[in-house]
C-alpha cells in the first residue's frame, strides 16, 4: 500500500512538474486570430495594429512575405533568441516555399528585442541590415518606453526593405521617423 501511494505521489510530482517545464522552456503564446500582431503586452495602439495588419495584406499579395509583430511581458524563462526561433516556427511566420517572413519580438518586462529573417531573406536582410534597422528606427523609443511609435517605425522599415527586394514601386520616403539616412 506505501509502495503504491509513494508512485502516485510521485506520478503527480512529475506532472506538475513536466506542465511547468513545458510553460517556462518552451511555451510561447498562441498564434492570434489577427496574426500579424501579438500584443500580449498592451504597448501597441490598436492604430498601429491596424496598420500593420493592413500593410502584410499588401506585402503578401506583392510576394507572400510577411511581418509579425510580437510583444509580450516576459519569455518564460527562455532566452529571446530561442523564444524568437520557437515563435517564428511555430506560427509558420512567410511564404513556405520561399521563406521570408520576419518577425519583431518585443519583450518589454525584460527590456529587450529581436528581429530575426526566414532563410530565403538572409542574404538580401541581413542580419547586419536587422541590426542597423533596429537601431535606427526602434531603439531610442525602445529606451524611451514609446513602444508604439517605435514600432511602427521599424514596421516600415522592414516592410519598405522587403517591397525592395521583390522590386515593388515606390521608394521609401523616410517618413516612418528614425534616421534619415536609411537606403
Amino acid at each position: 500500500m506505501a509502495v503504491r501511494m509513494l508512485l502516485t505521489v510521485l506520478m503527480i510530482i512529475l506532472s506538475a512538474a513536466s506542465v511547468f517545464t513545458s510553460y517556462a522552456w518552451g511555451g510561447v503564446i498562441e498564434k492570434p486570430a489577427s496574426f500579424y500582431v501579438a500584443d500580449e503586452a498592451d504597448v501597441i495602439s490598436s492604430g498601429t495594429e491596424q496598420y500593420i495588419i493592413e500593410k502584410n495584406a499588401e506585402l503578401e499579395s506583392l510576394c507572400g512575405g510577411q511581418i509579425v509583430v510580437v510583444a509580450v511581458d516576459f519569455l518564460g524563462g527562455m532566452n529571446i533568441e530561442d523564444y524568437a526561433y520557437k515563435l517564428f516556427n511555430d506560427w509558420e511566420i512567410g511564404d513556405k516555399d520561399k521563406d521570408n517572413g520576419i518577425l519583431l519580438l518585443l519583450a518589454i518586462g525584460e527590456e529587450n528585442y529581436w528581429c530575426m529573417q526566414g532563410k530565403g531573406l538572409e542574404r538580401t536582410l541581413t542580419a547586419g541590415d536587422l541590426d542597423d534597422i533596429l537601431w535606427n528606427y526602434l531603439e531610442d523609443d525602445f529606451a524611451a518606453g514609446d513602444y508604439d511609435s517605435g514600432v511602427r517605425s521599424v514596421f516600415d522599415a522592414l516592410y519598405y526593405s522587403v517591397a525592395d527586394i521583390y522590386g515593388a514601386s515606390g521608394e521609401y520616403d523616410g517618413s516612418a521617423g528614425g534616421s534619415s539616412d536609411y537606403d
